[in-house]
């Protein structure tokens, strides 16, 4: 699992900045960034435990059906933050979610 593996990843280094050739923008925008690759104590750790859509149990399909699950409720729960005070940062997150946004568009 993936996020199982992050956590002991960051655990182990505190705060990591992975470089460019380390990520690749995810295939669901909601979902930020995806490893290629990564070391945990010397041991390169295979793409498929990085990346859900490779996972055997998971599949394109699979990927494609829950992001459009996850993407449908961000939606319809992020237009209730929508209010006059929102910090312009949020209000610029929840608009580019809105409007369908790739990660590049929130990228500085």
């Amino acid at each position: 699992m993936p996020q199982w593996l992050m956590r002991e990843y960051l655990a182990r280094r505190g705060s990591a900045k992975f470089n460019p050739q380390q990520v690749q923008p995810a295939r669901c925008t909601l979902l930020g960034y995806a490893l290629n690759s990564i070391q945990v104590e010397g041991s390169a750790i295979p793409t498929w435990f990085l990346q859900v859509q490779t996972q055997p149990e998971i599949g394109d399909e699979g990927y494609e059906q829950g992001a459009i699950i996850l993407t449908e409720f961000f939606k319809r729960t992020l237009k209730e933050f929508m209010v006059p005070d929102l910090n312009l940062l949020g209000r610029t997150i929840i608009e580019c979610c809105l409007d369908n946004g790739s990660v590049k568009d929130l990228s500085p």
